[in-house]
């Protein structure tokens, strides 16, 4: 059985709210969460494509992340 009509649309909200939320970060931001999350890219690897540190680039994810998340709230 397909997906409901209701499920379609909740999902399309969903969608436009996480792309709404990502416009609201820089393109580094956005860059850092695209390999980290999509790529599956390593805290270490990332650091050394943008220059700085492992914990640094932890820190921001977890920041931008916290803002995200204010978007489904």
């Amino acid at each position: 059985m397909g997906e409901s009509l209701e499920d379609m649309i909740i999902r399309q909200m969903e969608l436009e709210t996480l792309q709404k939320a990502m416009q609201s970060l820089s393109e580094v931001q956005r860059e850092r969460l695209h390999l980290y999350f999509f790529e599956g890219k390593p805290l270490r690897e990332i650091a050394e494509l943008q220059g700085i540190s492992r914990n640094a680039v932890w820190e921001s994810i977890q920041v931008m992340l916290i803002r995200m998340k204010k978007f489904f709230a």
